[in-house]
């Protein structure tokens, strides 16, 4: 491995252990791992699961927590055989990891492959692009399921970029003379890559059918792919993979569903994606250049480079499609960041050999001080941005694990860093870790969004909350309170040595509180 990929590779592994908790938009899959992985799937263990407690607002497909689970279980068996990870959360930290490397893995195969598609510093300069940008790198360990689809998406992007000339052929019989001839078709690389995209759209994220539809469009006009062998293979893949999601994911919910067609459904058909938030049409593209300081490179390419085009104009054609919808989420096209990285990299190159070094060299130095910038500064606010799990590590330094407990964690908290793998010190432990016989853990948690009077919460010793006014905590007392993120300031006048001019201002959102 180059130096440069080296680099993606440690970055985009590094967030994992600068922000080590999640938000509840990660939970799903990161408790789904968490159940697969302590439970197992037999139907005994399907009780036990979390989602039979907290479904959450729409059914999610179990493939994609099936698969990173799948790579997850080798370390979490030897960790069982030869400890080395002693704690829930350091298992989290496993999951995570192994997802980054995943999607670290997919954008090399990217990155080598517009190696051969352009040259090796096109391919150098996408991977310090992607290294050096906030989203991708930040969220390449996130459970979203976006995240978890990304991967195969730059997997199918790679094979698109620099198909292989190996070609399917089909016969067709002369009707006049009898003889059967065979003619070029698709190009196979290129049907494997809209495989890969049809599984994608039918079982993890219906969304990238909006890429699908550009790409495909322009893989018709390059004639790299035949209409009808595209035809056949999106049906025989959509069918194929839409019996699997059925199939899965009613054994896992216990009743008949599509998870994504239901998410369709709800969301687009019915509208109740709007309940989230409506932004005007023009809401990605006014936000894109602040997602993407390379966009400017990216669209002086499309100017020089066809190759460069081919990745832009479907990416702007899904970006178009997507600003239908009323609800708006940068992450619902995240898939298409790289493909602009890499057209900005064509640019930067070309940059160089039409106006000379020196304009290539500073405009790649802005950019590049553009893209640490903000890298610096996303990654500090989001430092500071899981009150939740902060609470919970505290509790663990200021009671014995011993000691029994029973904890209630309110909404808040859940939603700002606690996860299943955070709710340490439980009984029995998982197989996974090591057991300590001398002192069995010996805490116990509560979820429960349905208690409100003081007599519901006298069993608790602890509570963990975002309001610690409401009224059903009269018979406990503030321990200590635990600020999220809530801004920048800049720093006037005379600093002290070392003091940064910027400041992170903290306003409290969790408290620890203990019953009198």
């Amino acid at each position: 491995m180059s130096i440069y990929e080296l680099l993606l590779v440690g970055a985009t592994v590094a967030p994992v252990f600068i922000t080590p908790f999640t938000k509840v938009e990660e939970s799903f899959t990161l408790h789904a791992v968490h159940d697969i992985l302590t439970h197992g799937t037999s139907p005994a263990g399907l009780s036990l699961y979390d989602h039979q407690t907290f479904p959450g607002a729409l059914p999610r497909s179990f493939i994609p927590s099936l698969i990173l689970s799948a790579f997850a279980y080798p370390l979490a068996f030897l960790n069982s055989r030869f400890p080395f990870l002693t704690s829930l959360l350091s298992i989290q930290l496993l999951i995570r990891t192994t997802l980054a490397l995943l999607t670290s893995f997919s954008l090399l195969f990217l990155a080598r492959r517009a190696k051969s598609a352009f040259n090796k510093p096109i391919a150098n300069l996408f991977l310090v692009f992607t290294f050096t940008q906030f989203h991708v790198l930040y969220y390449a360990s996130r459970t979203l399921p976006n995240m978890l689809a990304f991967p195969f998406v730059q997997i199918a992007l790679g094979l698109l970029i620099h198909p292989s000339t190996q070609r399917t052929t089909f016969t067709r019989k002369d009707p006049d003379t009898d003889r059967v001839e065979k003619k070029d078709g698709s190009l196979v690389s290129v049907l494997y890559a809209f495989g890969i995209l049809t599984f994608v759209a039918t079982v993890m994220r219906f969304e990238v059918v909006g890429f699908i539809i550009p790409l495909g469009l322009d893989a018709l006009a390059r004639k790299t792919v035949t209409f009808w062998g595209l035809a056949q293979l999106g049906v025989a893949v959509g069918v194929v993979s839409l019996g699997a999601s059925i199939l899965v994911d009613s054994y896992f919910w216990g009743t008949n569903v599509w998870p994504e067609g239901y998410s369709v459904l709800f969301n687009v058909v019915q509208g109740h994606s709007a309940s989230w938030g409506v932004s005007p049409f023009y809401h990605y593209f006014l936000n894109l250049p602040r997602l993407l300081p390379t966009l400017p490179l990216a669209l002086f390419a499309c100017l020089i480079d066809r190759r460069a085009r081919r990745l832009v104009y479907p990416s702007f054609g899904f970006i178009l499609l997507l600003s239908c919808l009323k609800h708006k989420e940068w992450r619902f096209f995240v898939y298409a960041f790289p493909a602009f990285n890499v057209a900005a990299a064509a640019g930067g190159y070309g940059l160089g050999i039409l106006y000379g070094k020196t304009l290539k060299r500073m405009a790649l130095l802005s950019i590049v001080t553009l893209n640490v910038l903000l890298l610096a500064l996303s990654l500090t606010a989001s430092y500071h941005n899981y009150p939740g799990g902060a609470a919970l590590s505290y509790l663990e330094t200021i009671e014995s694990s011993s000691t029994p407990l029973k904890i209630h964690l309110d909404a808040q908290t859940c939603m700002t860093g606690a996860s299943l793998f955070t709710l340490s010190n439980t009984s029995p432990q998982p197989w996974y870790l090591p057991s300590s016989p001398s002192s069995p853990p010996s805490w116990s948690y509560s979820k429960s969004e349905d208690l409100v009077f003081p007599a519901e919460f006298a069993p608790f010793d602890y509570v963990v909350t975002g309001d610690p006014s409401a009224r059903g905590y009269s018979g406990f007392e503030v321990v200590k309170s635990f600020g999220g993120f809530g801004g920048f300031k800049l720093v006037g006048g005379k600093r002290v040595d070392g003091e940064w001019p910027l400041k992170v201002l903290k306003r409290e959102a969790v408290w620890v509180m203990k019953r009198k």
